[in-house]
């Protein structure tokens, strides 16, 4: 291209990080030390410091009575009471968590929480910028009581530009995220990925940020504010489409469960859809109608052949096929090899 010479003349990246100290190495968890004061919120923000406590860090999790944190009305639920103490999914959250409750309207709760900062390293928050602001809360303010902290703000659309005030969850940040158009039957409206999915893929990226602005500051002495957009971070997950629009002018369209560039299927169907494709007699499918969506039969083949197990088991014998049955979450949960290997355990209710 244009730039080849100037990019080939450019001198080899130096690190900046200096070489390991030489000596025993620690014997505790990687994190241990790091202390983290955590006001995120639902499931996005919460599963990325779940994963710095669960690496040793001191995570002090902030709620308040008087604004009760949204997934802890999430399903499932340990007893059908359906009480607010009692969801499975903000247990597991937010397990490994120290907790503490604020109401952050009142000035001595306040004060509180800027003496938590002043015992930090770390601070995260995913309210919008609006609600930051009514609050008069900033990381101007933190760094002004802790000039060596590490901020973290994360919402749907970061803390810039028109929408940055947009409140939502992750299914908005997957349609904003360009996901919705790609995903479905060419005929059908869209049908967008499952549940809300920049949720669920977000947290990678947030703890990557957080250890590499920690690391910055280990370097520098300098703490940072980072700015963590789950659009943004979305939109990661779809390089292929977006660089075969930039560079090739091809918009991605939905195919079903066709695979190629500017589409999301199945990853895991395609090859056993050709398998399908070239010996469907062992299916005993020939002639059958492929379904009016498809172009191929041998993914209606495929698709039957991943929800039947005794297909599955029939082929891998007799036909010397490698395919498995897609094991619903009770056959995982009782399969030998996973009960052999003691991947759950029976833990006694305490309620």
């Amino acid at each position: 291209g244009a730039d080849t010479t100037a990019i080939l003349a450019e001198p080899a990246r130096r690190p900046a990080a200096p070489a390991p100290a030489a000596g025993p190495a620690p014997s505790g968890p990687p994190l241990e030390g790091l202390k983290v004061v955590d006001l995120f919120w639902a499931l996005a923000g919460p599963g990325s410091t779940r994963t710095l406590a669960d690496h040793g860090a001191t995570v002090i999790r902030i709620e308040s009575e008087t604004r009760p944190e949204l997934l802890r009305a999430g399903s499932p639920f340990r007893t059908p009471a359906n009480d607010f103490e009692g969801s499975l999914q903000y247990h597991s959250t937010n397990a490994s968590k120290l907790h503490l409750q604020l109401n952050l309207s009142v000035p001595e709760s306040r004060e509180v929480l800027l003496d938590l900062v002043r015992w930090a390293d770390v601070v995260t928050e995913s309210f919008t910028p609006r609600a930051m602001r009514s609050m008069g809360l900033s990381y101007e303010l933190f760094r002004s009581v802790n000039p060596r902290i590490v901020m973290v703000s994360s919402c749907l659309m970061g803390q810039d530009g028109p929408l940055r005030d947009y409140a939502g969850f992750g299914t908005a940040g997957a349609a904003y995220a360009g996901f919705y158009p790609i995903t479905g039957w060419p005929d059908r409206l869209p049908a967008g990925p499952y549940t809300a999915y920049t949720d669920y893929i977000s947290p990678r990226f947030t703890v990557a940020a957080i250890l590499a602005a920690i690391e910055h500051r280990e370097r520098t002495g300098e703490g940072q504010y980072v700015d963590v957009s789950q659009m943004e971070l979305g939109m990661q997950m779809l390089a292929s489409q977006l660089l075969d629009d930039e560079l090739h002018g091809r918009v991605g369209e939905r195919r079903g469960n066709r695979l190629g560039v500017g589409g999301v299927a199945d990853a895991n169907l395609q090859p056993v859809a050709d398998l399908c494709e070239r010996r469907c007699k062992h299916l005993g499918c020939e002639g059958r109608a492929a379904h009016p969506r498809d172009d191929r039969r041998g993914e209606t083949c495929a698709a039957n052949l991943l929800s039947e197990g005794f297909e599955c088991r029939r082929l891998r014998g007799e036909v010397g096929w490698r395919v498995e049955p897609a094991e619903t979450v009770r056959d995982l949960r009782l399969h030998r090899s996973v009960r052999s290997e003691e991947h759950t355990s029976e833990l006694q209710s305490h309620s």
